[in-house]
């Protein structure tokens, strides 16, 4: 079986997993609906079109006239598709006289498969379709010769003259869907067909799931053909998947920007901070840029340059707003309760967060824009037979389907990832106040679930002051709350080795009568370290020549590889462990990083997995807490103790300091000596100078003696001697 995986594109699992069939009727009612039209008014619309195009022949004995397989070619076998949707507007438009209830049409048809279609950032990329319906009046000002731009194409559709490969027919279409979603920001969800022979189906692809209508014979069900055509050509612009709120822009210097209405104000991207890595349907979608607000009347900007997250995140998740507003109410009644020291917990404790403008759902049309899960399964066709059909996988036994909330987040800092960061110093600045920042998540009793250097953000003020930011606390819980048994969360790259394997590791429980296991702050605390052991392995210290950070990366590589590979995690525990080859990676770094100054310095942070082996001994002999409930037996949270926490956080500043003084020693000796430099050639110049004054002194007194001339004036009386 020919799997949706094996192809150019990287589907993701979910694309399969998340996929249903539907009946057509039922995928008819639910996305092919006009909010223009009442159903009678459609039902009345179709008979009036199949009528009159029984009566010009385009439907002949039972069948759309010239679309015959025995063609030869498919453009000759399809190509006719083109002008019966052609008729079918004109039939609308003749229908709709006296009526107004369809208007203008958003969309045509257009039949050629020659063309290949592009964006701005994929110029190259050619997609494997033979038709597309284009809007009428173009979304772009761009201009792209003889290529379709995606951003216009509101469906695209795959046809084949026989169904003996329908699964390269069912990738095309998925990896056609999939790279428009990704590359135009003005999509919420699209529409697509595809043809086989006699055998049409219609595709729907959501951020919650992706609807197949089940096969149907257009020749024999013309009606349900004529209904697509109709939805795809008179549909608004929102009703085929365009977001109301995103107008495409070109700013000063001809570059693509947004703007983005988001209540009574409009903000404009200036630069993408975070590109998407992968093409895949069924995904939160996030993009984030540099914005600017610009005025509502001038369009000028106003104020600083912020932040704008736009995802899709699943209904009932509780908003990063909302997670932060929890963690600091927290830490405010522990400051009424006056169990801490002196201070505000929750206002030192903000600057370990971003802050929040505005976090809300997007408005379409005044309603939430969602995108809802296909809860009403008893019009699903679920059955193996549908799927081996397709030549598809089949979806698991319970399909997961959920709900998903457009959302928009405006930030206040423009912050680089841990991933940019450079300098060591700067790197274990953050990790020391990463583990304040975690620190402060215990004392709130709130578990972080991914940290990892993406979601972890390095933010410099104007005056200089560098601080770490805590983000994306989209899977934050509280400690007390019921454990997930739906899978992991979190950076694979990153996660603790227990939660990876679902175990506790330190210390035996044969003696315990009940056997459990959930996150714990020590597994946030060991993703953080996580982070530090990354970048050893991965990051080249700027004072390494090239031959030395050639050598860097052929001694590392193989210990980098065991660590932080898919599949590594077996590697990744003994590591932590401290066994072999934590010894032989140890071993393997430290032998490079000692030729540099301030190299032992940063190795010793991989010291810190030694902290962390002793924090889980001593939690994992303790009794756990067993309220009697599912899922709550959980390690009391008092033992997580604030000197680990801070133990930890005073070794990386520790580290920090010295590597200060190192690079501030550097940065003074190559300053010193670039002075140095400027004093010898300043001395040179000047004696130089002196050499010429002393030569010119010399003529003249060989001059003299020899009993010449000389044209030198008396500094007495400025009178020629003889």
């Amino acid at each position: 079986m020919r799997s949706l995986h094996d192809k150019r594109v990287v589907l993701n699992q979910s694309t399969i997993d998340h996929s249903i069939i539907l009946p057509t009727t039922a995928f008819i009612d639910r996305h092919l609906a006009i909010s223009r039209l009442t159903k009678t008014d459609y039902d009345d619309l179709v008979v009036h079109v199949l009528v009159r195009l029984k009566q010009s022949k385009t439907i002949k004995k039972g069948r759309w006239d010239k679309t015959r397989i025995d063609f030869r070619l498919e453009d000759e076998t399809f190509a006719h598709l083109q002008p019966i949707a052609d008729e079918i507007h004109d039939l609308c438009l003749e229908w709709d006289t006296g009526k107004g209830k369809l208007g203008k049409a958003t969309a045509r048809m257009k039949y050629d498969s020659s063309r290949p279609m592009c964006c701005e950032y994929l110029d190259e990329d050619r997609l494997k379709t033979n038709a597309h319906f284009f809007l009428v009046e173009s979304s772009t000002t761009g201009v792209y010769g003889d290529r379709v731009p995606l951003v216009d194409l509101t469906s695209v559709g795959r046809f084949r003259k026989f169904d003996n490969n329908r699964a390269e027919t069912e990738f095309d279409i998925v990896a056609a869907a999939s790279l428009i979603l990704e590359a135009d920001e003005c999509r919420r969800f699209m529409t697509a067909f595809t043809v086989e022979g006699n055998k049409m189906s219609f595709w729907h692809f959501s951020r919650s799931h992706i609807a197949i209508s089940d096969y149907f014979d257009y020749h024999k069900k013309p009606k349900h053909f004529i209904r697509f055509v109709i939805f795809m050509t008179f549909a608004s612009r929102s009703e085929l998947g365009y977001d109301p709120t995103v107008t495409r822009v070109h700013d000063a210097s001809g570059r693509l920007q947004y703007q983005f209405r988001i209540g009574d104000k409009i903000y404009q991207t200036l630069r993408t901070l975070a590109e998407l890595q992968k093409i895949d349907i069924i995904y939160k979608a996030p993009r984030v840029w540099a914005v600017t607000e610009l005025h509502a009347v001038t369009k000028a900007p106003i104020g600083e340059t912020m932040v704008l997250k736009d995802i899709w995140h699943d209904a009932g998740a509780k908003s990063e707003l909302e997670i932060q507003t929890e963690i600091f109410d927290a830490l405010r009644k522990l400051d009424e309760d006056g169990d801490h020291p002196a201070g505000s917990l929750a206002e030192d404790a903000k600057k370990f967060f971003l802050h929040i403008v505005s976090d809300a759902p997007v408005q379409v049309n005044g309603v939430d824009d969602t995108a809802p899960a296909p809860n009403n399964c008893s019009t699903l066709i679920h059955y193996a037979a549908a799927y081996e059909v397709r030549d598809m996988p089949q979806p698991p036994s319970t399909p997961r389907h959920t709900t998903k909330i457009h959302q928009r987040i405006i930030f206040a800092e423009e912050c680089e990832s841990m991933y940019d960061l450079s300098k060591y110093s700067d790197v274990a600045l953050a990790m020391a106040q990463l583990i304040q920042g975690l620190y402060f998540m215990r004392l709130a009793k709130y578990l972080h679930h991914d940290i990892s250097p993406g979601n972890c953000l390095f933010h410099v003020a104007a005056d200089g002051r560098r601080q770490l930011k805590i983000s994306d606390l989209e899977f934050a819980q509280p400690y007390d709350a019921p454990f997930n048994e739906t899978g992991v969360t979190g950076t694979p790259a990153f996660m603790a080795v227990e939660y990876e394997h679902g175990r506790h590791l330190w210390t035996p429980y044969i003696h315990r009568p009940k056997v459990f296991f959930r996150y714990n702050f020590a597994h946030d605390l060991e993703a953080a370290l996580w982070i530090y052991v990354w970048f050893i392995f991965n990051k080249v210290p700027d004072c390494l020549d090239l031959e030395a950070s050639a050598q860097w990366r052929s001694e590392v590589q193989y210990c980098r590889d065991a660590l932080f590979e898919e599949d590594q995690s077996l590697e990744r525990e003994d590591f932590g462990r401290g066994d072999v080859s934590s010894q032989e990676a140890t071993e393997a770094v430290s032998g490079l990083y000692n030729r540099v100054p301030g190299g032992a310095c940063i190795v010793s942070g991989l010291k810190s997995f030694d902290v962390l082996a002793d924090l889980y001994k001593r939690i994992e002999a303790t009794e756990p807490l067993d309220v009697g409930v599912p899922g709550m037996t959980r390690w009391d949270p008092e033992n997580f103790c604030r000197q680990d926490y801070t133990f930890l956080q005073e070794w990386f500043m520790d580290i920090h300091d010295r590597l200060a003084e190192v690079e501030y020693s550097a940065i003074s000796h190559r300053a010193f000596g670039r002075a140095a430099a400027r004093r010898v050639e300043k001395r040179g110049r000047e004696d130089s100078q002196e050499e010429e004054e002393r030569e010119v002194a010399a003529k003249k007194l060989c001059v003299r003696a020899d009993g010449g001339e000389t044209d030198v004036q008396s500094p007495a009386t400025g009178v020629q001697r003889d």
